[in-house]
């Protein structure tokens, strides 16, 4: 009995300690048909937003869900508004690599010289004309 009651405990903390964030059913029926990056992105902030404020302000474990509910959405807001096309469709990240990859190869040149275009240019501190001296904070490359 004391094992069960054991097993019982160590099951309830595992099922509380759930990090999966998952989308209310509200919200998906909201989202059900929804296509484009701006609607989707207008429709998530303001349901959420209206049940952050539907809340007391004491009432933290389930501010706490919304606001990690929050912090997922604008994570992959982020991440996918670089990958929206011309129509406001958000395009799998694999097809806009694999584009970007055969337009750099079909307009990389044939023959390209592999030494350096131009001298190096000194960015740095300097202290009454003299190169050197005092601390560099970075350093910076142009990538062409």
């Amino acid at each position: 009995m004391r094992r069960f009651i054991i097993l019982i405990v160590f099951c309830m903390i595992q099922l509380s300690t759930y990090a999966q964030i998952s989308i209310d059913a509200e919200l998906g029926a909201k989202l059900d048909g929804k296509t484009k990056f701006q609607d989707i992105k207008t429709t998530v902030w303001s349901h959420l937003t209206n049940k952050l404020t539907t809340l007391d302000k004491k009432d933290s474990i389930a501010r706490k869900s919304i606001l990690r509910q929050m912090k997922m959405w604008n994570r992959q807001f982020w991440i996918n508004e670089y990958y929206t096309n011309e129509k406001g469709e958000v395009d799998p990240q694999s097809k806009v690599i694999m584009n970007a990859l055969a337009k750099r190869n079909r307009e990389k040149p044939k023959e390209g010289s592999r030494t350096q275009a131009e001298g190096w240019v000194s960015n740095g501190p300097m202290i009454n004309s003299d190169p050197g001296r005092g601390r560099e904070l970075m350093i910076a490359f142009h990538p062409f």
